[in-house]
């Protein structure tokens, strides 16, 4: 089956086909699991069809399982469609609750209708409506485009934890959140979250990527979780063999005890805090590294400055420094730049006009 068109990152769904990467029964349902676009009706169908035509197999013990592992990965998938399609319909049934919808749009959630509705049919019909209105903007990113609906308890005195769906914007369920009942169920949903894989990529420290439901916000590479000795080497030329070698220890700690949330990489962007004084670096703490590509978009306005430091990690990968003074003042003509392109913007659609080609102090012509 292709299990390539449930890896969302592009450059790691092509490496991967590059090098024909072979998957193992639990890499393949991890990464279906994990796919943000695909609906759940293909995750069960990709799921059902890995159960027919993979190999079965079992998982160790881990930590995060609570000491249990998976004697029967088939039967486990069983279970799991089967919990899947139970909360679908248990979400959907009335009751003493009410329904309420909001707009996705990437990782960002907006809320558009402020009602709440007694039927689920009246909430997705109330969804879809705004759907068909934001489809017909040419604005409209429809790939990061989608709408969650909660469900809530009507008489509640204490603040609860809402069911929800999250919904594409062909309204296509993509993902479920349950609140359990039961211990059972809530460690039977949470076994994928107990997963850890380590796919090679072809992404290196220095290069500019950005999520993939996040196009618009780029930041520098600068380390993953998921590196071995090697790749610690090739990455950073100046570590030492026993500073590499730490990478393998802890690479073999996480595929035997780590769970999704050291799936993990780190990097730099730029915080954009002109009211306290101008641009600054922040580091990017943790972002699933399945979910990185590299930016497509041109940097623009207060991304500039990420030139800079890509080309610091970069010339130290390949094992020529630059010059402390030479990082600086790039990164510093870089920021002044943006910081100038910015205001000029904003003041300019403020006022409706190019403001400062009337300023003669601002002129290229040394006589004006």
């Amino acid at each position: 089956m292709d299990i390539y068109r449930f890896i969302d990152s592009r450059d790691i769904r092509e490496h991967l086909g590059t090098i024909n990467y072979q998957f193992t029964t639990p890499e393949a349902a991890f990464l279906v699991w994990h796919c943000h676009t695909a609906t759940i009706d293909e995750k069960i169908a990709a799921w059902w069809e890995i159960i027919s035509t993979m190999p079965n197999c079992s998982m160790d013990a881990r930590r995060c399982w609570h000491g249990q592992g998976i004697p029967d990965f088939h039967d486990f998938l069983r279970r799991y469609i089967a919990l899947q399609n139970r909360c679908v319909q248990k979400f959907k049934n009335g009751g003493d609750v009410v329904y309420r919808w909001k707009e996705t749009h990437g990782n960002e959630r907006s809320e558009v209708d402020p009602h709440v509705y007694i039927m689920y049919e009246q909430c997705f019909g109330k969804a879809m409506e705004w759907m068909a209105k934001c489809e017909g903007d040419e604005t409209c990113n429809e790939d990061h485009l989608g709408f969650i609906i909660e469900k809530l308890l009507v008489d509640s005195s204490e603040e609860q934890q809402a069911d929800c769906l999250l919904f594409n914007h062909r309204g296509q369920i993509t993902a479920i959140s349950c609140v359990y009942d039961n211990e059972e169920n809530a460690s039977l949903d949470n076994t994928f979250n107990g997963m850890f894989f380590a796919f090679p990529t072809p992404l290196h420290v220095g290069d500019i990527v950005c999520n993939v439901d996040e196009p618009n916000d780029p930041f520098v590479l600068s380390t993953m979780k998921t590196w071995g000795a090697k790749q610690a080497s090739d990455e950073f030329p100046q570590k030492t063999a026993k500073e590499a070698a730490a990478y393998d220890r802890l690479l073999a700690e996480h595929e035997k005890d780590g769970d999704i949330s050291d799936m993990m990489c780190y990097g730099y962007s730029m915080w954009d805090q002109r009211e306290n004084g101008g641009l600054f670096v922040a580091y990017v703490d943790g972002v699933d590294y399945l979910d990185i590509e590299l930016a497509r978009n041109p940097l623009e306005g207060t991304h500039q400055p990420l030139k800079a430091i890509s080309y610091y990690f970069k010339q130290c990968r390949a094992g020529k420094p630059i010059l402390i003074d030479t990082l600086l003042n790039s990164y510093t003509a870089l920021v002044s730049k943006a910081l100038h392109e910015s205001t000029r913007s904003w003041v300019e659609s403020s006022i409706g006009y190019r403001w400062i080609d009337d300023l003669t102090i601002l002129s290229s012509n040394p006589n004006d």
